[in-house]
């Protein structure tokens, strides 16, 4: 995405840091990255 749309990688990095951020306020901690062709994605858990 950073090759061929360097806006829109900004934008996704954005996005993502504040969706984290605001997790990180509900108490939540990033435990592990689950790793799938379709659909990846960051595993929260309560603190």
């Amino acid at each position: 995405m950073l090759i061929y749309d360097p806006p829109g990688a900004i934008a996704e990095q954005n996005r993502v840091k504040q969706e984290f951020s605001e997790a990180f306020r509900r108490g939540l901690i990033c435990r592990r990255f689950e790793k799938h062709d379709e659909v990846p994605g960051y595993l929260l858990f309560d603190s």
